[in-house]
């Protein structure tokens, strides 16, 4: 059985493709990946000129099922955009990157655009180009998608990736309830914080929004986090010597202990 694979194409004659649309290239495959719950892909071709970049999951992989399942996530959702419908089982961060991509090679004159490439076997390949008409059908359903219906709620996983670019910035985790990625966005004040947390179990709280047909996490507004401590951690005991004179020294009203206590009964 053949690998599937996913290919980013950005057309033009060589040396029009710089270091930054090439840097865009490859975030736009990997969000796009990550975006859709798709694990473990490696890249199966790179080439210059136009550049091509591609990525499947590893020779050798025993969970076929699983690949077919995560290349056909991809490819239906890139057709759903095309027909205007929401691309499920998709994060909003996957079709930003394409939107992105289009943006940038909008910017290089010389550059004759970009397209994602669907490889399911070596007869069966299907091309869709990130062109104004499909970067429009795109931002158009991210608006429609950050107007649902939204409630405040968390997520507890293990960070798995960080971006901060162009004054968007999110993380993913691996929730532990579903094995399925969410993505979390943050605001600038925290930062410094998220950066340190890659590779860490955490709690994430805020308005948080979930694919409505299948009910699963998708992506959450924080407003707050805290690292989980894992249960071989063990806490520091408390003893009766910590409360001591944590209700003041005059919780009695002047009566002694024994008189305190009556004075409860009566």
């Amino acid at each position: 059985m053949e690998r599937p694979e996913i290919e980013i194409v950005v057309d033009g004659p060589n040396d029009s493709v710089s270091v930054e649309v090439l840097a865009q290239a490859a975030e736009t495959l990997r969000t796009l990946l990550h975006g859709t719950g798709a694990q473990g892909w490696v890249v199966s071709a790179l080439k210059v000129g136009s550049t091509h970049l591609a990525a499947a999951p590893p020779v050798g992989k025993d969970c076929h099922n699983r690949d077919a399942e995560e290349f056909k996530c991809i490819v239906e959702g890139l057709i759903a955009v095309t027909s205007d419908e929401e691309p499920k089982g998709w994060d909003d961060s996957a079709l930003d990157s394409l939107v992105r991509l289009n943006n940038r090679v909008s910017e290089v004159s010389a550059l004759q655009g970009a397209r994602v490439v669907t490889h399911s076997d070596s007869s069966t390949e299907r091309t869709f180009y990130l062109d104004e008409r499909f970067a429009a059908k795109a931002e158009n359903m991210l608006n429609k998608l950050k107007h649902s219906a939204q409630a405040f709620g968390s997520v507890t996983g293990v960070v798995d990736r960080f971006r901060s670019r162009n004054g968007n910035r999110e993380f993913g985790l691996i929730d532990t309830e579903s094995g399925k990625p969410v993505s979390v966005h943050f605001s600038k004040d925290d930062e410094d914080t998220v950066r340190k947390l890659i590779g860490i179990k955490v709690v994430a709280w805020g308005m948080l929004r979930r694919n409505p047909s299948t009910n699963q996490k998708k992506i959450l507004t924080m407003e707050g986090i805290k690292v989980i401590n894992e249960p071989n951690e063990i806490s520091e005991n408390v003893t009766v010597v910590d409360f001591e004179g944590i209700l003041g020294t005059d919780w009695t009203g002047g009566l002694d202990s024994i008189s305190w206590v009556r004075a409860q009964r009566d």
